[in-house]
């Protein structure tokens, strides 16, 4: 609250106030009161502590109540049916003191400083009973000490000769409305900054996003040379039969490709035969290649995307220059472009350590989603003959399939939950699958969270099946899981 508004306003206060008695006082926000005065008439003052923007006026306009904090309860435990016996205006502050007179005498401070504004019920001794906020400033206020009002500081020139023009207007509630109309104007302006400012940070979001995107596919479109180079490593490593053994980190090879075929030496995956590593090899070269077509399809539109978005932005930013020339459908073009608020999913009260899939026998798997998460899945969700799976060699989730007593595990749900046990992994390409009885996991002393040692368990090599992947993907979560 501007001080040379306060200074036009507290005459009319001061006119109206002083000798009424406080009858009735409720709160409307955190930092929202009303003060209802009679004086012969009925007068409503509006006391707006919010450190944005705060103020006092007297208003006929009475917001929605809201059940009283404890500092309300003490307001009217000490001030209803009070006299105001004076208002005090702080010289060169934006310091009200309401001086009060009921059974003992007490004082209400209301500071109307900006990001410091407070409000101080104080005692005959002036010890403060109660406070808004925590004191922010330099002075220390607390409950139980004598209140002190800032130091006085010299006031800049422009301050001791600025006028409101509320100042010009009768002191019988006229400026009141009038300051009251002005902060109506006043926050109609800043809602409209507001959203023509997140309307602008919106669009550049946007734009932002659509560029990556393009980035991404001019990046992918490179892809294709690299999918050739794992193509020719695949097919040369065809000719390595015999001569590579298990656990090998690299082979030579004569490279056909070029001329008089040099020796070349090509990494390898040791905990892979060679079989699989040729496959490793095709496999790369499939998932580079997929990905240049999709970027070569994708790209032009993309292209368009990113000037269509940046289209948007000149215009916005063209029309953020005169925001109070702005129409209601322009401003409706900023407006549109704020996101809506993310409603927060209420937090259940005991959230599952996994996730939960259904195999095509309607069977449920569950998987961990962290170290931490795997060793509550395998040592307090699952039970002694539940079937447990872990990818070998490799870190990775757990996953469990609930079995009853003597039941024995379908095929289908096998390669169901060790697909889901690879795809949850490090592992890339071809990969060994360990999987045994609950009972035979137990937890490996000294390690980390999900670290266990097996006493018993079977492996199978899976190859990995992307539809039967992306089943099972489409049917995470869905009804029937147990």
């Amino acid at each position: 609250m501007k001080l040379s508004d306060l200074q036009a306003l507290y005459p009319e206060l001061n006119n109206l106030l002083t000798d009424s008695h406080l009858q009735q006082l409720r709160q409307h926000g955190p930092a929202l009161f009303s003060l209802g005065f009679y004086a012969g008439s009925r007068y409503n003052l509006q006391l707006d502590l919010n450190r944005a923007h705060p103020s006092c006026l007297i208003s006929d306009k009475q917001p929605a109540a809201v059940p009283p904090d404890s500092l309300t309860m003490a307001l009217r435990g000490q001030l209803e049916n009070a006299r105001l016996t004076e208002l005090e205006l702080l010289p060169d502050e934006r310091i009200l003191v309401w001086h009060f007179q009921s059974e003992q005498p007490r004082q209400l401070v209301t500071e109307l400083s900006g990001r410091h504004a407070n409000l101080f019920l104080l005692d005959q001794n002036n010890q403060i009973l109660q406070s808004l906020y925590p004191d922010r400033s330099q002075r220390g206020l607390r409950r139980g000490s004598v209140y002190q009002p800032p130091a006085a500081r010299p006031l800049p020139d422009h301050l001791k000769t600025e006028l409101s023009h509320l100042s010009q207007l009768p002191a019988d509630g006229s400026r009141s409305a009038a300051y009251a109309q002005l902060r109506e104007t006043q926050q109609a302006q800043n809602h409209r900054q507001q959203i023509i400012q997140q309307g602008l940070k919106s669009q550049q979001r946007r734009l932002l996003r659509a560029q990556k995107s393009l980035a991404q596919l001019q990046a992918d479109l490179t892809k294709l040379d690299e999918a050739n180079l794992w193509q020719r490593r695949g097919e040369l490593l065809q000719g390595a039969y015999g001569k590579v053994s298990r656990g090998a980190a690299e082979v030579t090879v004569p490279d056909y490709y070029q001329p008089d075929s040099p020796l070349i030496i090509i990494q390898l995956d040791p905990s892979l035969d060679l079989a699989s590593n040729i496959q490793r090899c095709f496999d790369r070269s499939r998932k580079y290649e997929r990905a240049a077509e999709r970027a070569l399809e994708l790209i032009e539109a993309a292209e368009a995307q990113v000037q269509t978005e940046q289209t948007q932005l000149q215009d916005l930013s063209s029309l953020a220059k005169n925001p109070s020339d702005l129409n209601p459908e322009q401003l409706q073009r900023f407006s549109s472009l704020i996101p809506a608020p993310v409603q927060q999913k209420p937090k259940s009260a005991e959230a599952k350590p996994y996730r939960e899939f259904l195999s095509g026998a309607n069977q449920a798997i569950y998987v961990g989603r962290s170290a931490k998460e795997n060793a509550q899945l395998t040592f307090k969700v699952a039970r002694g003959n539940d079937l447990w799976l872990h990818i070998r060699d490799y870190p990775g989730s757990h996953v469990i399939v609930p079995l009853r007593k003597n039941e024995q595990v379908q095929p289908e749900t096998l390669l169901d939950a060790a697909t889901l046990a690879h795809h949850y992994s490090k592992a890339d390409g071809p990969a060994e699958v360990n999987y045994t009885r609950r009972k035979h996991v137990q937890r490996f002393k000294g390690g980390s969270p999900g670290q266990v040692q097996l006493s018993e368990f079977k492996t199978l090599l899976l190859r990995p099946e992307p539809e039967r992947l992306e089943r099972l993907i489409r049917r995470e979560g869905a009804s029937g899981a147990v």
